[in-house]
């Protein structure tokens, strides 16, 4: 099952106040050029979810659920600030 940091957790809440997004709406991680990109999406009927604070803040459909099954979800610092990183 992936793993998703308390940091990460916090990280994704942030992407969606500072994106003013719905409520509702999740972050998503979706198979793009270089690896993995997000989008924000809705929770979709077969998703898992990620909650922080009671609110979720990640989905994954059941493909890249089992694809990151040993995965942990963390941040780490960059020039541009915290970024999400995938451990594993």
């Amino acid at each position: 099952m992936l793993k998703v940091t308390h940091e990460a957790g916090a990280r994704l809440a942030n992407l969606l106040s500072e994106s003013h997004a719905p409520e509702g709406t999740a972050v998503r991680f979706v198979p793009g050029g270089c690896g993995l990109e997000i989008t924000m999406d809705n929770e979709r009927l077969g998703d898992k979810t990620f909650d922080y604070g009671g609110t979720v803040v990640l989905v994954l459909d059941p493909e890249l659920w089992s694809e990151l099954a040993d995965a942990e979800l963390g941040v780490e610092d960059s020039p541009e600030g915290p970024s999400l990183r995938l451990y594993g």
